[in-house]
């Protein structure tokens, strides 16, 4: 009997599958977008970016989500679709209840220890089946091969327009930066004359998802970096020259790991209707 069901589950998610990749017609998921706001107990909003790593676990910047007591997070993902050659800006909204903020236990608001600046959202049950739905997934081994390969891009939104701009971008770790913020470490990577208005934005390269945006600024005569934005501020992009950093997550990932469990441990423990979601099939 138990073979027949296992026989079963494997000819519906082989169903599924190919189910789920008639419905990926034309979308870019490079330009794949996720907007979220935290609702807190005292009603305080703001919004932030990020990503999902899987159905149920959602990573952003520690500045989004500090000092809070989360009740539930509404998130709009947002993609573009290709018909007829022509490009269509989609939104679709959904809400989860009962959610975890995780905050990098190094993490220190005032600014002394960015390179921790990572948390994760955490979600009691998964999220519906989303057929557009893109997980970055992340991989320490593919992480570095893909810093290595400087083909990197990066998301922008434009909340005047309310449209997505996916621009390729040049980066330099730690160090290297041009521009000094306190002790700069190879846990934070710099991309010069970029803004961006969303912290826990994604940098990508080579369709991996390498860093979170955490703040932009710019550097003063003395080579120092100016950082002006307060926590999950929309930021002021006029300055010429500014740089963005971005939180490495390559040293993070041992952090990142501890969290992230299998997104379904074993057959029939879930019900029907979050059993599965087409992105975990990729």
């Amino acid at each position: 009997m138990l073979k027949v069901l296992l026989l079963l589950n494997l000819i519906w998610i082989s169903l599924n599958h190919d189910q789920c990749l008639a419905h990926h017609p034309g979308i870019e998921d490079e330009e794949f977008y996720v907007d979220f706001i935290p609702v807190t107990r005292d009603r305080a909003q703001h919004s932030c970016s990020g990503f999902f790593l899987q159905a149920y676990l959602f990573i952003t910047s520690a500045d989004c989500v500090y000092n809070n007591t989360p009740i539930r997070f509404h998130f709009t993902y947002q993609y573009k679709n290709i018909t007829n050659g022509k490009k269509k800006l989609i939104q679709k909204y959904s809400t989860a209840n009962n959610v975890t903020f995780i905050v990098h236990p190094n993490y220190s608001i005032n600014g002394n220890n960015i390179e921790n600046n990572i948390a994760l959202i955490e979600m009691k049950r998964p999220i519906k089946p989303v057929q557009v739905l893109k997980f970055y997934p992340l991989d320490s081994t593919d992480i570095m091969r893909s810093l290595n390969s400087r083909k990197c891009k990066t998301i922008i939104a434009n909340d005047k327009e309310n449209s997505l701009k996916t621009i390729d971008v040049n980066f330099t770790i730690g160090e290297n930066c041009l521009c000094k913020f306190n002790n700069n470490s190879n846990n934070n990577i710099c991309v010069e004359n970029l803004c961006i208005t969303r912290k826990g934005s994604p940098l990508i390269c080579d369709g991996k998802a390498v860093g979170i945006f955490q703040f932009y600024g710019y550097c003063n005569s003395t080579g120092n970096y100016n950082n002006d934005s307060k926590p999950y501020a929309i930021l002021n992009c006029n300055t010429e020259y500014g740089i963005s950093m971005f939180t490495n997550l390559f040293p993070n990932m041992p952090w990142i790991t501890r969290h992230t469990k299998e997104p379904f441990p074993g057959l029939f423990q879930r019900s029907a209707s979050y059993w599965y979601n087409c992105n975990d099939f990729y």
